[in-house]
């Protein structure tokens, strides 16, 4: 399990003071690595909207090798939504995006139960302060 105060302070000493965007990993999981951007979030009461970065050991099966998405999550719900999706052929959001890149649209609000991949990213993201 994570151990939250170690990972706060963590992200204390990697983020640089001048303030540029860096990916900070959350996790490792079944061959996929969980990213976030501490520089993108923004809070607003049991809100929070974050960029995320999943990187793929191996193609997913449209040939991408990593994701980059605006996502807005509900602490309270222990949902979140899509805002933005952008697909790359190369990991760590390399290269150029590929199709089905862009803006979601009707994105719906999705749960994820604690001790999923989705409910641990909540689960961290909702205790930053």
């Amino acid at each position: 399990m994570f151990n939250i105060k170690f990972i706060c302070f963590s992200l204390l000493l990697i983020f640089p003071i001048d303030g540029k965007c860096e990916w900070t990993k959350l996790f490792d999981r079944k061959g996929t690595t969980f990213y976030f951007d501490y520089n993108s979030l923004l809070i607003n009461n049991k809100l929070r909207e974050v960029n995320m970065m999943i990187d793929y050991n191996a193609k997913d099966s449209k040939g991408d090798l990593s994701l980059i998405v605006k996502r807005i999550i509900n602490c309270n719900e222990m949902m979140y939504k899509d805002l933005e999706t952008n697909f790359f052929r190369q990991n760590l959001g390399k290269g150029e995006k590929s199709r089905g890149s862009g803006q979601v649209k009707n994105s719906k609000w999705q749960y994820f139960p604690p001790g999923s991949s989705g409910g641990e990213i909540i689960k961290i993201i909702c205790k930053i302060k």
